[in-house]
């Protein structure tokens, strides 16, 4: 269709009484210049900002931008004035390269990022948690590699080599890292505070996060036995965990309804409900729900930590290191196959009779 303007005062009604155009049409608002309805022929009419940025700092050339604002269906003419009207304030290309150099603290060139970030400016837009974690990371870990050096002094061989090392120790603060520095350096080069990102095409090696283990029937019930010794939350979380065949995230993010009402959600339906002796491992005094609550905050549920793990793997005499997900993994394989919870309590405490009674036979 075609008689549509170029430009209008534009209201909410005269949108909504727009026909649908054969091809892509846009109208700009006379108030509001920088603002723009876009027409489609699929019916779609969507509002849009308008910048004019340099497209190449260094020739001086200078191109028009569009920035989605979103659907007409979604918001009203005088809401979508404005956002244009706040994303005219926003310094462009120009007034950045003045503000931010190749010569700036490193602490302002993050803090550019993260305001261009959170406005949704230049390609780039994060949310405030994942402005939260970039600024964790480019700050934890850019000044140890940086040293003395710029920023735009930074090489491929130094950023690298600290990242493989730190992946040794650490991979997945490696990984994240990586990634955060990644699109910083990005950015940068765009800005042409870096000539070009020096993290290209590079990617860090996949670490080795160990095997897992098979765990015997009869190591099993040596663990069971071990968390019986053992009096604390950790200790009847585990209990609990093998008795019931679940694993901790959903052992220890359990509530005692969960429980006390006969209710599981990560068994085989075939089988019948939680037996009753794990009642006795749960603090049924408590004032909150959480079946296993920390000692330290009871509002929250138990975690296991490695030390514990280790002090379990003691208690059993075991000679490996025990983790929680073998334990897991071992547990479900022999448990799963019985036809019922009762049926694979019973199994186990027949094996932990057994080994009492090697115990006290000399």
């Amino acid at each position: 269709m075609t008689g549509l303007p170029t430009s209008f005062h534009l209201t909410d009604e005269w949108i909504r009484s727009l026909p649908t155009p054969t091809k892509e049409t846009r109208i700009f608002d006379t108030e509001c210049r920088s603002l723009l309805v876009r027409c489609r022929p699929s019916g779609s009419k969507s509002f849009y900002f308008q910048s004019y940025e340099w497209s190449n700092p260094k020739s001086m050339d200078w191109s028009q931008f569009y920035y989605a604002i979103g659907s007409v269906r979604k918001l009203t003419v005088s809401e979508a004035r404005i956002i244009a009207r706040r994303a005219e304030k926003i310094p462009s290309l120009l007034d950045r390269e003045a503000r931010v150099s190749r010569k700036a603290p490193l602490a302002d060139i993050i803090k550019m990022y993260m305001s261009e970030g959170m406005e949704g400016r230049r390609g780039i837009c994060f949310s405030a948690h994942t402005a939260h974690l970039s600024v964790k990371y480019l700050m934890r870990h850019l000044p140890k590699i940086m040293g003395s050096q710029r920023l735009c002094d930074l090489s491929q061989a130094d950023l690298m080599e600290y990242f493989e090392r730190l992946n040794m120790h650490s991979p997945t603060e490696a990984e994240h890292a990586h990634k955060k520095a990644k699109a910083f350096l990005y950015w940068c080069a765009s800005a042409g505070i870096v000539k070009a990102n020096p993290l290209t095409k590079t990617k860090l090696p996949k670490a080795s996060r160990g095997t897992r283990r098979d765990i015997s029937f009869t190591e099993i019930a040596k663990i069971y036995l071990a968390t019986q010794e053992i009096d604390n939350v950790s200790a009847r979380l585990v209990r609990f965990s093998i008795i019931t065949a679940c694993d901790f995230k959903r052992a220890r993010n359990a509530k005692i309804i969960d429980v006390c009402g006969r209710i599981h959600r990560w068994h085989p339906s075939n089988w019948p409900a939680i037996p009753r002796s794990t009642r006795n491992l749960i603090d049924l005094s408590n004032e909150y729900d959480w079946c296993f609550p920390s000692p330290r905050n009871p509002r929250r549920p138990i975690h296991v930590s490695k030390e514990f793990m280790a002090r379990l793997a003691e208690e059993a005499r075991l000679p490996f290191t025990l983790y929680a997900r073998d334990l897991v993994k071992s547990t479900q394989h022999f448990a799963f196959k019985k036809a019922s919870l009762e049926e694979w309590e019973s199994c186990l405490e027949d094996e932990c009779r057994e080994l009492r009674g090697d115990d006290v036979v000399p």
